[in-house]
């Protein structure tokens, strides 16, 4: 919710939901090393999920015309 009202003109999932359940998704490369990597990583966190963690805040991160992810915003969750 506290995403939602930093930025209430984009609604999860563009509003098609009435309850979105909080969830973390991993992302790969892309390109020739996407499989290997994506290999490791299916590999690393097999048996170890759900991850047992305290989330204290959520961060956009935008890709950029060079191909290089930033952090745009931080939204804090709890107090």
């Amino acid at each position: 919710r506290r995403v939602w009202q930093a930025f209430p003109d984009h609604p999860p999932y563009e509003g098609a939901f009435d309850e979105v359940v909080p969830h973390l998704t991993v992302a790969v490369a892309q390109g020739q090393v996407r499989s290997r990597l994506r290999e490791r990583v299916e590999r690393e966190l097999e048996g170890a999920l759900p991850l047992p963690c305290v989330v204290d805040s959520v961060s956009l991160w935008t890709c950029g015309t060079d191909e290089r992810w930033r952090r745009r915003h931080v939204v804090p969750l709890a107090s």
